[in-house]
């Protein structure tokens, strides 16, 4: 087939900018940071066709301080007490509200107002009061991405789920109840009838290299089916090892193929490894495979250095389908998960530095 017989086609958004139709997306994080919440929540979007987060869009900026003493000093610190800590915190990253394009310094300084009580003051580095490694500074853009204006609704579709982790009934439900989740257009597939060689029947977990063809029995009779959430993504690979290459990619050709046939975003959930590289991508549990075959990756975590810190950041590691993505924070309140307005630019890497890395400042004083 040769491309001029190959029509153009729009990308389609089950989450506009972040989760698309067609092709698989990961969340992936250490356990407990709220991964399976925010699939949940997920859900309860789609299958209710309530409104995504559509918030107003800040350009943020990542920098690393070294002054030890306003770190001891102050723990808000002040980036106009350094020579060009203005324009550091006005106008590190893309349009929005800059010292240069202030008419004057003055007005850069009273531009101070919170954004939101929860949310890090314009102008401002907020900085942890036990360490002084990660810095943000804020700052408006009147501008919002393509697919955000209006604070879009979802158009309401059914959900499946995969979830042998958590019990359905005193967890996901719940969850799921506490979102405002249409629970009648979530379904899950709890196991799998299968004959032995003598035609006696048992039942098994579903696997995806050997119940692909359950799977899309389901999506069938669901023909509005916009989301598979499959969490953990490795409960679902029977015996195979994760970490085989050719493997990882023979059993998941299909269920992406699955995924464009219908139109369907399938959600995995992974877990990080254990090692020591703060590059995200190298993070994902199990073969560079699964995170090559996505064509969106996010990460989730804890806000770095402050550990004490309740909310839980929503950050790109890997985005194919648009030139860039906004990572977001969200805490969890009343068993469901409640993003908060704005956007924030922690790095995914920033996230992932190693511990002793970020103490290093709190030491050298």
């Amino acid at each position: 087939v040769s491309y001029d017989e190959i029509a153009t086609a729009e990308i389609d958004w089950r989450w506009p900018g972040h989760v698309p139709l067609g092709t698989l997306t990961l969340i992936a994080g250490d356990p407990g940071v709220g991964k399976s919440f925010l699939t949940l929540y997920m859900a309860g979007v789609v299958s209710a066709g309530h409104e995504w987060p559509a918030p107003p869009i800040l350009d943020t900026g990542f920098s690393i301080l070294d002054s030890d003493a306003s770190c001891e000093e102050n723990p808000r610190y002040n980036p106009q007490d350094e020579p060009g800590g203005l324009q550091m915190a006005a106008g590190i990253s893309g349009p929005g509200f800059t010292a240069e394009t202030a008419e004057n310094a003055e007005e850069a300084e009273n531009k101070s107002e919170t954004l939101n009580p929860k949310q890090i003051p314009i102008n401002e580095i907020t900085m942890p009061k036990k360490d002084c490694f990660a810095s943000l500074a804020m700052t408006e853009s009147p501008t919002s991405p393509k697919g955000y204006e209006g604070r879009p609704a979802s158009p309401v579709g059914s959900v499946i789920i995969l979830n042998n982790e958590d019990s359905a009934e005193r967890v996901i439900r719940p969850r799921l109840e506490a979102v405002g989740a249409d629970l009648s257009k979530i379904k899950t597939i709890p196991f799998v009838r299968h004959k032995d060689k003598s035609g006696n029947e048992f039942t098994e977990y579903f696997n995806i290299i050997t119940d692909l063809k359950e799977l899309e029995a389901v999506i069938r009779e669901e023909p509005d089916t916009k989301m598979i959430v499959i969490d953990p993504l490795s409960a679902f690979f029977g015996c195979i090892d994760m970490h085989k290459d050719n493997y990882v990619r023979a059993i998941m050709t299909p269920i992406i193929e699955l995924a464009r046939k219908y139109n369907v975003a399938i959600v995995g959930v992974m877990h990080l490894n254990k090692g020591s590289s703060t590059k995200a991508i190298y993070r994902m549990m199990g073969s560079m495979a699964l995170p090559a075959s996505a064509r969106a990756v996010w990460l989730v975590s804890g806000v770095p250095s402050n550990p004490g810190d309740r909310r839980r950041l929503f950050m790109p590691v890997k985005q194919n389908m648009m030139e860039s993505a906004e990572a977001m924070a969200f805490t969890i309140k009343d068993n469901r998960v409640v993003f908060e307005e704005g956007t924030v630019n922690i790095p995914a890497e920033v996230a992932l530095s190693p511990k002793s890395n970020m103490e290093a400042p709190e030491r050298n004083r």
